[in-house]
């Protein structure tokens, strides 16, 4: 089943999409469920996170506002790092100048969302990861607008999720009213943007959370700092720099000329015009 379905011709549409993802993404589904970790595709993650780390990521679910070229990269990585779910909220136009930040849009989707047509292509991605677009609010309500600035409109967006990612919001009310929600909701908050070369990052994770990793609270950097700072406070002395030494004197060569090139400067020195004597050049200097 699964060769044939690596047989069958890529259909841009979002629903072909979702179809090919259910019946490719079952056996996957089915390993989620039971904590098994495809450790060939995540070979390199279970270094870092270890095992039980990506099973918990396979079970989180992220909500990504913003499919700008901040946002399409942030959620390509989201989805290849392994998560349960990644769903897509931008309602806002394709331009020409998305084309340039955007690898998942195309010049075709020029006046189409943002979301539809980034979803099909970071689908094919990660047949582990459901990867959806969100028409309406979690509890039914309508989408509204990207940069609200309306709490409950927030809220009932981001109910539900493990996580919510804002990427390049307009403006800081924006932003306070997205924290507020996530705050009432649990949900925590990734919201990142981009200018140019640089970028800016901020996380809300609540008042508190959990570290499993009992290694991630050890300060392993103290004891250099307390030893460098035991070092600035000890009274040190001042010495008077060494002399430089003696320069080597360079190595002597004698220079041969190579053959026929005697006759060479010969003929060229006798094309040369007469050097003027010293009291004529003397002379010109006194007038």
């Amino acid at each position: 089943a699964e060769d044939g379905i690596r047989d069958q011709p890529r259909s841009r549409g979002l629903g072909d999409v979702y179809k090919r993802q259910a019946r490719r993404g079952a056996m996957a589904a089915m390993e989620v469920e039971t904590g098994k970790v495809d450790e060939a595709l995540y070979s390199r993650q279970l270094y870092v996170l270890g095992r039980e780390g990506q099973s918990k990521m396979a079970s989180s679910t992220v909500l990504v506002c913003g499919l700008t070229g901040t946002g399409a990269e942030l959620a390509k990585n989201v989805i290849l790092a392994g998560v349960k779910a990644v769903t897509l909220y931008d309602p806002t136009p394709v331009t020409h100048r998305d084309l340039g930040g955007n690898p998942y849009a195309r010049l075709e989707d020029v006046g189409k969302p943002r979301a539809d047509c980034c979803a099909p292509r970071l689908a094919e991605l990660n047949p582990y990861v459901t990867v959806s677009v969100m028409k309406n609010g979690s509890s039914g309500e309508a989408m509204g607008s990207l940069h609200s600035t309306d709490v409950d409109e927030w809220s009932a967006r981001v109910r539900g999720y493990r996580c919510v990612a804002i990427c390049d919001a307009v403006s800081e009310e924006e932003l306070k009213a997205i924290d507020d929600a996530c705050r009432r909701e649990n949900v925590c908050l990734v919201a990142c943007e981009s200018r140019g070369v640089c970028t800016s990052l901020f996380c809300d994770f609540g008042d508190d959370w959990t570290v499993t990793d009992a290694e991630a609270l050890t300060d392993y950097t103290q004891p250099a700092r307390i030893r460098a700072a035991r070092r600035l406070a000890a009274p040190t002395a001042l010495r008077a720099p060494a002399a430089p030494k003696a320069a080597r004197p360079a190595p002597r060569g004698r220079m041969a000329p190579l053959p026929g090139c005697a006759a060479t400067l010969a003929a060229a020195a006798a094309l040369a015009p007469a050097a003027a004597p010293a009291s004529a050049l003397a002379a010109d200097d006194g007038a």
